[in-house]
């Protein structure tokens, strides 16, 4: 019944009636030939004969005529809607291939931030859309889809316009080039969701059953996997955060009994590890000849060397003894500044002690995730 009110319309207009002019002709109301074309109701025979009088045709050739003049350019206006919605579902299609696989190169949890939160709102919008789009490729409840890609078009357009009010700089051309590029993307979209005539779409629905089905099992699994993935990300966002660990202290040392110039510091790490570095010219001793250390800071005892089997020593460069100790790193904050330090060397030719005091501290932080309940040195 629908394609008779279709054939109708199209046998009065293009002999260049109005509705009324028809009605006249026929002796009927108005409102009997706007039903009739909007297929609310059909004629009845005697009417259906005078209709094929009007228009010098047999009752056959009314009810079998063929409208394939409006018929191709719609069909043809739908092609090309289709083709332009199709732009931007490539678009969004390419941002849901890049943040999946983003996520690929996420080693932990504390690489992400608030940012983050943007990323499924890509997945959600790029998988909706390119379903949408491809329901109005096969027919399938066309009216909805052809109102749900607009908004989706328009609801990218928004976002275009807020990227635009948070870009700071405008003066790079290939910037300017992609901005363009993306604006015209958009309003492709936009004037495919229009073009798109509902009612010239051809159902081909049960031909496409099967992909149909496992395009939506495919998009259901993907939603429930970066949904669930961005609940565990909330929830870490919201029960962590970031604070200044301390990883490392070096005091750097001035002596008082040395008549030359000497440099030495010593270095804590948070693994215990710990490294005293003496360089003094040529008057460095040659960590061969060296048999004990020991090490003084306000008369407490550091380190000891005969407290170990072996004299670990790393020299990087000639004149210079770097050795290494250990000493715990939480101890450290009991130290200060300007503290006095002696370090006695033994060697076979005697024993000399070197005295001074702390002129200086420097301390070395690490930014680290943890629970909120966790707070972090000053």
């Amino acid at each position: 019944m629908e394609y008779f009110g279709l054939k109708l319309q199209t046998l009065r207009k293009k002999a260049g009636m109005s509705q009324e002019d028809l009605a006249n002709l026929l002796g009927v109301s108005r409102q009997a030939i706007s039903k009739w074309e909007r297929s609310e109701a059909l004629p009845d025979l005697y009417n259906a004969k005078k209709i094929a009088e009007v228009f010098n045709i047999t009752l056959d050739d009314l009810m079998d005529i063929e409208i394939k003049s409006i018929d191709k350019e719609k069909e043809k206006n739908n092609k090309l809607a289709l083709a332009f919605l199709t732009v931007p579902g490539v678009l969004s299609g390419f941002g849901v291939l890049v943040v999946l696989f983003a996520f690929i190169g996420i080693n932990s949890l504390r690489s992400l931030n608030l940012f983050s939160i943007i990323r499924p709102v890509v997945i959600f919008f790029g998988l909706l859309y390119n379903y949408s789009l491809y329901n109005l490729y096969i027919g399938r409840n066309t009216q909805k889809f052809k109102y749900m890609i607009l908004s989706l078009n328009f609801l990218l357009l928004l976002g275009y316009i807020v990227m635009l009010f948070n870009i700071v700089d405008y003066n790079q051309v290939p910037l300017i080039i992609l901005l363009i590029l993306i604006l015209a993307i958009i309003v492709l979209g936009i004037i495919g969701g229009f073009m798109y005539n509902t009612d010239y779409s051809v159902n081909k629905t049960e031909y496409y059953v099967k992909q149909t089905n496992i395009f939506r099992k495919g998009i259901k699994i993907i939603s429930l996997i970066v949904g669930a993935y961005y609940v565990i990300l909330m929830g870490y966002l919201l029960l962590t955060h970031s604070i200044s660990q301390r990883v490392g202290v070096t005091y750097v040392v001035d002596l008082t009994n040395q008549t030359g110039t000497c440099d030495i510091d010593i270095s804590f790490s948070e693994n215990n590890f710990a490294q005293l570095f003496m360089f003094c010219g040529d008057e460095s001793d040659n960590e061969e000849n060296i048999e004990r250390i020991v090490i003084y800071i306000d008369d407490e005892l550091i380190h000891d060397s005969n407290d170990v089997t072996n004299l670990n020593f790393t020299s990087e460069m000639d004149n210079a003894i770097m050795y290494n100790f250990n000493y715990p790193f939480e101890d450290i904050d009991d130290l200060d500044y300007f503290l006095d330090i002696a370090i006695t060397i033994t060697t076979a030719e005697g024993e000399e002690t070197l005295e001074g005091y702390i002129v200086h501290r420097s301390d070395d932080f690490n930014t680290v995730v943890v629970p909120i309940w966790v707070t972090g040195d000053n």
